[in-house]
């Protein structure tokens, strides 16, 4: 509920001195509809000497346990090497179902000269009815662009923007070409934020990556309201065709689909 802040107080002659600092909900005596907080822990605040850095850090790391509760860890080409730690970098990743996939661009469809109307893909993204899917476009020279998609049920190596791209989107860049890595999923979830914690490099230009979720709340946790943590976990579409009532055909229960035990029985 709340965190016991030791600092050194330089206004009372650099004497420890102690900030309470609560989480969002919580006050002292449950007074304005608050709860009185009971569960409090002691939090040593090394080099800080005044209150309001000291509540500044109380509330930092509230919101981290609420908002990065957990660390990912990825292996990387030599992709890694245009990051440093402290990086925000955004990822795609089917095991903790971030986003739905990722491909590259293998050919572009271009209205006359001005506009970018579709673009295939080298690999195929599932799409279902009913949903609004977007694509988060990484151009050549480090841009992003996001594009919301029309959806086509099925699994689809050809996309159509639902707006098409003006092949100028800032001043002196470039519109989105062959070899451009893209992400894809639902509008607003084409990829997670995170911060890159470590890189532990490995053989031939590869690395580990270890990162934690961006989560803005955490920086303006000292002046505003912890948001809601959101995991940003995306459920796989499912291709309804791919699911389709198996048909049995035979059925086999004899003794040629016992298991022999070594000392010749049968087993079921």
């Amino acid at each position: 509920h709340a965190l016991r802040c030791r600092f050194v107080n330089a206004e009372k002659g650099y004497q420890q001195d102690v900030r309470i600092v609560y989480d969002d909900g919580y006050n002292a005596d449950g007074t304005g509809g608050l709860t009185a907080a009971t569960l409090i822990e002691d939090f040593d605040l090394p080099g800080c000497d005044n209150a309001g850095l000291a509540y500044r850090h109380g509330r930092y790391n509230i919101a981290v346990n609420k908002l990065r509760p957990e660390l990912f860890s990825l292996s990387s080409d030599f992709e890694n090497l245009t990051c440093t730690r402290g990086d925000k970098v955004e990822v795609v990743h089917d095991v903790p179902m971030l986003a739905m996939g990722q491909a590259r661009i293998k050919s572009v469809t271009m209205n006359g000269s001005d506009e970018v109307t579709g673009v295939t893909l080298d690999d195929s993204l599932l799409m279902v009815n009913g949903q609004t899917y977007g694509l988060r476009i990484r151009r050549r020279d480090g841009q992003q662009v996001l594009v919301g998609l029309v959806t086509v049920a099925g699994p689809q190596t050809a996309l159509t923007p639902s707006t098409p791209i003006p092949t100028t989107l800032v001043e002196g860049s470039r519109t989105p070409g062959v070899g451009d890595l893209v992400t894809f999923g639902l509008a607003g979830q084409e990829s997670t934020p995170m911060l890159v914690k470590a890189i532990e490099p490995g053989p031939d230009l590869s690395a580990k990556l270890t990162l934690v979720e961006y989560a803005p709340g955490v920086q303006t946790a000292d002046t505003e309201p912890i948001p809601a943590y959101n995991s940003n976990i995306t459920q796989p579409a499912q291709d309804s065709a791919l699911l389709a009532q198996p048909i049995v055909a035979q059925v086999v229960s004899d003794e040629t689909v016992l298991v022999r035990a070594i000392d010749g029985s049968l087993e079921s």
